[in-house]
């Protein structure tokens, strides 16, 4: 699936009529946006887009235009924060595609805008739209009783905000390194104060990080500053052939290895931002299962892994030729 953000004047307003003519995606929008939605809609739409400063894009799968995304530049004391909207037809929600769209839209502003908030109002009753903001790094930071009134009814509306300083997941480059290394030694230290044989042997080292840089398997979790890394990729793990016990699938998956956070960041969820992170790369490349193992000492790991749906699947050997726990998770 091959997910694109193209100009207005790039897509079919054919199609974006036909997707936008749904009334599932039409409540919880704004009554500018019509229902029902027809082609002279459309045009329109695209005609007063080309004329405003407002940045559209139109959400493209596999070369359809399925959905809308738009950022509204403020004005006066607010010019550098910008307000976000965005649907998509319900053919395609529950599908982790809402979430790459908006991760890709405040990447754009980011890079393109001198904004350093970006903003969203969302119905409190559109829980899916809730959970992709949150999934992106925003921050609920209002809710307004019966602020919105459409069909009828008045609505509880949330506000949302993201900002440049807020966390961010990218590929790890090499003057990364050194903080990756720092929080290695930190779980090393943890692991030994704990009497967990786990990375006692100078395992990973820092050639084992520059050689995952390379091959782009390393990640870090940055805000301001790098606050956590894993390593994440579709392969199989030769490790992974033998196992006492039996997987939940036989399908193609991910493995996930030396995820591990800043220490003096704990309890901020951040291996779950990590976590959520992996999810997304494998829905958005069709992979619906995600290994990984570890220490049987390390409960703190195996309470981390049980928690966010995975599985015990049996024991498996390292190359050193010690025993891990070894879990998967399917992906709906």
């Amino acid at each position: 699936m091959k997910i694109e953000l193209n100009f207005l004047d790039e897509i079919n307003p054919t199609e974006l009529a036909l997707h936008a003519n749904d009334i599932n995606v039409n409540q919880y929008l704004r009554n500018s946006f019509p229902y029902p939605y027809t082609l002279d809609n459309a045009l329109s739409f695209i005609n007063y887009a080309s004329q405003h400063t407002d940045l559209n894009f139109g959400i493209v799968i596999d070369g359809v235009c399925v959905g809308c995304i738009s950022g509204t530049f403020q004005k006066d004391i607010y010019i550098h924060n910008c307000e976000i909207g965005y649907w998509i037809s319900s053919l395609y929600w529950n599908k982790g595609i809402t979430s790459q769209v908006i991760s890709a839209m405040c990447d754009y502003i980011f890079t393109h805008y001198s904004i350093h908030t970006i903003t969203a109002e969302v119905f409190s009753e559109n829980e899916a739209s809730c959970h992709v903001l949150e999934k992106n790094g925003f921050i609920k930071e209002g809710y307004l009783k019966e602020h919105a009134y459409k069909n009828g009814k008045y609505y509880d509306v949330i506000l949302y905000s993201l900002r440049r300083t807020n966390m961010q997941i990218r590929h790890s480059q090499e003057k990364d390194v050194p903080a990756i290394m720092n929080f290695i030694h930190q779980a090393q230290s943890y692991f030994k104060e704990n009497s967990i044989d786990q990375w006692q042997d100078g395992y990973p080292d820092d050639q084992r990080i520059f050689d995952d840089i390379a091959v782009n398997h390393s990640y870090i979790l940055e805000e301001d500053k790098v606050i956590g890394t894993m390593y994440f990729a579709v392969e199989e793990d030769p490790c992974y052939k033998v196992i006492d016990g039996n997987w939940l699938t036989n399908d193609s998956y991910a493995v996930i290895h030396r995820i591990v956070v800043d220490q003096n960041k704990k309890g901020q969820n951040l291996a779950f931002a990590l976590l959520e992170y992996a999810i997304d790369k494998c829905i958005y490349e069709n992979i619906r299962s995600i290994r990984i193992d570890t220490h049987k000492d390390n409960l703190s790991m195996q309470r981390f892994l049980y928690k966010n749906g995975f599985e015990l699947c049996g024991v498996i050997t390292l190359e050193s030729g010690a025993p891990r726990l070894a879990f998967e998770k399917i992906l709906a």
